[in-house]
């Protein structure tokens, strides 16, 4: 068709030099920033297009069964492999445990 003035938003791309994705090696934290505005952010790599996939759980007492964690929710894929999460209700407790689960 045509058209004028269309727009596309959230749009990513992502091209490889393969076309086969071998397994990722184990997940690398990385990137951990805290701060009293935002709360705690923290990065980690592993395969691509896995953001939905994990689920990033915490806890202020880490002798409380891990089916009482939260479930904070699922990282932004930032960029090919590499995830972000960031936990704004980090500046209210004064330690959190973390733990980032994929089935």
């Amino acid at each position: 068709g045509s058209g004028q003035g269309y727009g596309i938003d959230n749009f990513s791309f992502y091209a490889s030099s393969t076309t086969n994705l071998t397994q990722a090696a184990a997940p690398t934290l990385g990137g951990v920033v805290y701060s009293a505005g935002s709360g705690l952010g923290f990065g980690f790599t592993s395969a691509p297009g896995d953001s939905a996939k994990f689920s990033v759980r915490a806890t202020t007492n880490l002798t409380v069964p891990f089916s009482q964690w939260a479930n904070l929710g699922n990282p932004t894929e930032v960029s090919f492999g590499h995830y972000h999460f960031n936990d704004a209700q980090a500046k209210t407790n004064a330690q959190t445990f973390y733990t980032v689960t994929s089935p």
